[in-house]
């Protein structure tokens, strides 16, 4: 201990002078310890883990097979042979050679969504919802823009020209990046409607759109709706 003498810091520490003294002078005592790679007892499972177990682990190319299912395997095999307490060996055997020779598990980053940072955007092409502007067929692509950390949504139509093939988009739209918004639920909003005009398509969506924002609960939201998660997020940003 800083600025005090060798007897106050063993006194301190609970130990005597004679132990402050050495450690002081050297390496903790666990330092010097070598680290043990031979075996305090006889392997239990020596017999039986090269032509039982090791066969077994090689055909469970799921995993789900449960070391103790295993051991109630082995003990079924041989009555006596292998005591309760043997388990946790055999586990920590079968868990060392999944390791090194199991199947390959699944790898996945979690993604962490900053307000403010990205979006997720979606084209969906709703031609086949039979929807109908004056009894004509109307082809059409739903476009959803969703902001990543609140799932607040924005959405619109656009028509499809039926002589050029191409897309009529109705207002310039930003660029983004990745995923949208729950799609087959946006597309109940005009799905098999008949509208007099394409204000009116437009106008169905953003009311679904508007629902979708005041009401919908999401799990990743803490079960808030977009509206709260948005509205939380400004208060604390004006606090």
């Amino acid at each position: 201990m800083l600025g005090k003498t060798l007897a106050a810091s063993a006194a301190a520490a609970g130990m005597s002078e004679r132990t402050a003294r050495r450690w002081q002078s050297g390496g903790l005592p666990s330092a010097g310890q070598a680290t043990r790679w031979w075996r305090t007892r006889e392997d239990p499972f020596a017999g039986v883990w090269a032509s039982e177990i090791v066969p077994q682990l090689a055909a469970d190319t799921d995993g789900r097979l449960q070391v103790l299912t295993l051991f109630r395997w082995l003990c079924q095999r041989h009555p006596g042979r292998f005591q309760p307490g043997q388990l946790r060996t055999l586990q920590r055997r079968v868990r060392a050679w999944r390791a090194a020779h199991g199947a390959d598990r699944e790898v996945y980053f979690e993604q962490v969504a900053v307000p403010g940072r990205e979006a997720a955007f979606d084209f969906t092409d709703a031609s086949d919802l039979g929807v109908t502007i004056r009894g004509a067929r109307f082809p059409h692509l739903l476009f959803e823009w969703v902001l990543s950390y609140s799932k607040w949504t924005l959405s619109t139509v656009i028509q499809l020209s039926p002589t050029r093939g191409h897309l009529i988009i109705p207002n310039p739209l930003v660029n983004p990046s990745t995923t949208s918004m729950p799609v087959d639920a946006c597309r109940q909003g005009v799905c098999g409607r008949v509208f007099r005009n394409l204000a009116d398509v437009r106008a169905a969506v953003a009311e679904f759109v508007e629902r979708y924002n005041r009401c919908w609960r999401l799990e990743k939201l803490a079960y808030r709706t977009p509206l709260e998660a948005r509205e939380e997020y400004e208060l604390r940003q004006a606090a």
